[in-house]
């Protein structure tokens, strides 16, 4: 089974599950320029990346995955209370590679599911509770009869921020770090053939995860280049990640995790997003400039509409029936 999850609650890894969400980093994870402000995350924000992640050894999932700020919430964690912006998780794709079974390991193709909640501090923005549901199901190509599976994964872990030095505003060049304590349960479950085989674990640990702010880059996503800050995000088993955060959509347009041995094992990409904060600002749904586009044609309508007007009654016959008379 997997390790116990580190604790940076900022895209804190809560054992096998949150693999595929920990190279995701909501807004906080990666921070700005000091010339920029702080992500300013409203309810309806989303964004949805293209995923391609090891969510175990040799068994890959590839497919969108949206993160949605669906509203505020007062939370407990520890005993005490915490102001958190809840963040639905989903996203489905095509699962492949190989699962390690009784008969070694064996390809495997099918499918992927996952739902959950994330609560993400409104001070600070860094994640402070996470509850994820991962399903894949699909077949084993065993020989010489191939048979179907069920894998299944369920994480839910809090996080207790104990210390915090990466905070807005950043710069190239400055660092920081996240100190936690996870408290974690995990439980991972397979079925295929008459085999069926489930596990729990859970625990808790503390953890120091470093930051480093290293340069601005330009970097290409499905949505076309955006000038992006590159942080590092550097782990106590020696793996890493780099966040390259965009101020123009409130978070990541990149992101890429690596092991221990400096192998990539996963990464997205941004493909769509909602971000109110960089939205014009609307009024009865129109911004002040179509507002000012729809006035100017609702004026040349109306002066139009006179013109005509007067020159019609200026051609209209005399009515019928006598003249008025005259003073």
């Amino acid at each position: 089974m997997a390790d116990p999850p580190d604790g940076n609650g900022v895209a804190l890894r809560a054992g096998t599950v949150a693999l595929l969400i920990a190279i995701f980093a909501l807004p906080g994870v990666a921070v700005p320029s000091s010339a920029e402000e702080e992500p300013v995350i409203s309810i309806g924000d989303f964004w949805t990346y293209a995923t391609n992640t090891t969510a175990t050894e040799g068994f890959y999932l590839i497919g969108p995955i949206t993160f949605t700020i669906a509203g505020r919430a007062t939370i407990t964690i520890e005993g005490s209370p915490v102001e958190v912006f809840r963040v639905s998780v989903g996203g489905e794709g095509v699962a492949m590679g190989t699962i390690e079974t009784a008969f070694g390991h064996v390809a495997a193709t099918g499918s992927w599911r996952i739902v959950g909640e994330e609560a993400l501090a409104i001070d600070g923005l860094k994640i402070v509770s996470s509850v994820l549901d991962l399903r894949a199901n699909g077949t084993l190509h065993t020989d010489p009869i191939a048979q179907r599976f069920a894998l299944r994964f369920q994480n839910t872990t809090t996080f207790d921020i104990l210390e915090d030095t990466w905070r807005f505003p950043v710069d190239v060049g400055d660092s920081g770090l996240v100190r936690a304590e996870a408290n974690w349960t995990e439980d991972v479950a397979i079925q295929y053939g008459f085999v069926s085989d489930a596990s729990r674990t859970s625990g808790r640990a503390i953890r120091r995860i470093d930051f480093l702010a290293e340069a601005r880059e330009t970097v290409q996503t499905p949505l076309g280049p955006f000038s992006a800050l590159r942080l590092r995000e550097i782990w106590p088993d020696g793996s890493h990640e780099l966040l390259f955060f965009s101020s123009d959509v409130g978070n990541n347009v990149r992101t890429e995790a690596y092991d221990a041995n400096g192998r990539l094992v996963g990464s997205t990409n941004l493909e769509s997003y909602r971000y109110q904060a960089r939205e014009p600002v609307t009024a009865l749904g129109l911004t002040y400039l179509q507002w000012s586009i729809v006035a100017a044609v609702a004026a040349g309508a109306s002066a139009t509409i006179a013109i005509v007007w007067r020159r019609r009654r200026r051609a209209s016959p005399p009515a019928l029936g006598p003249p008025t008379s005259g003073p």
